[in-house]
């Protein structure tokens, strides 16, 4: 995106700031405006390019991990370049959370996230959840997320695809009301 986050914490007085984003336009923007350090790369172009002894106390992904290819090798590279006691911030939406689900499948989200499924996705790739919040204002969910020391064992919830199903058979329903309207 635009770099919000940092140029927030910019202006709190924080300086050591890099930000990453595939359109060069945006980074020149950070760069220009708020002397952000920004590589016009993606995440993994970006890890190749950086010494290997950099490491990054948080990493955000402000509506970033639905829109990766292969979210779990995207953590794992975010894995590789937090430091030991950092945090990730993660913010997306919550699959449950939308009022209208049929417009979150569009080409640029090529996953879509529930409260359990990112949890395991994290798990797996060596993460743990620190604090969980519901955004109340809008339809995403919040994640603190810190490097476990070992990969914590996976409880699979065998009912959520049916309760995705569910809840699609249900949207879908509602949109075929409207449509009969």
């Amino acid at each position: 995106g635009y770099g919000e986050e940092l140029i927030l914490f910019k202006q709190d007085g924080f300086n050591n700031l890099t930000g990453i984003d595939p359109i060069p336009e945006y980074c020149q923007r950070l760069k220009k405006f708020y002397d952000i350090e920004c590589y016009d790369k993606s995440l993994s172009e970006f890890a190749e390019t950086i010494s290997k002894e950099k490491k990054f106390d948080c990493i955000i992904l402000n509506h970033a991990i639905e829109h990766f290819v292969e979210p779990d090798n995207a953590l794992e590279i975010i894995n590789n370049l937090i430091t030991e006691n950092g945090v990730l911030y993660i913010r997306t939406p919550d699959f449950y959370k939308s009022s209208k689900p049929f417009s979150q499948f569009c080409v640029h989200h090529t996953f879509y996230f529930s409260r359990t499924t990112l949890e395991n996705l994290l798990k797996k790739c060596g993460f743990r959840v620190k604090r969980y919040f519901d955004n109340l204002i809008s339809d995403e969910m919040v994640l603190l997320v810190e490097k476990g020391n070992n990969i914590e064992p996976i409880e699979y919830d065998r009912g959520e695809c049916k309760r995705v199903f569910a809840y699609l058979k249900k949207n879908i329903d509602i949109d075929n009301e409207r449509d009969l309207k």
